[in-house]
């Protein structure tokens, strides 16, 4: 599962992916430096269904559905 963003200043991304109760099955932290950057999180040991993948930063925050055939 990847994410793309655009920063205008290095800080520390949290990603976080749930199931659709709300549980969450994956979290990462990484420190990613202004400019544009894919945030990648390895998905490949959950099996297929609908998730939702959340990115918060500093000034940012968004939350996508991700569906994993």
């Amino acid at each position: 599962i990847s994410a793309f963003v655009s920063l205008d200043r290095a800080q520390k991304i949290g990603i976080t992916v749930t199931d659709m109760t709300g549980k969450v099955l994956k979290s990462s932290n990484a420190v990613f430096g202004p400019g544009n950057a894919e945030i990648k999180l390895n998905a490949s040991d959950l099996p297929a269904g609908v998730y939702f993948l959340r990115v918060r930063g500093e000034n940012l925050s968004f939350t996508s559905k991700v569906v994993k055939n």
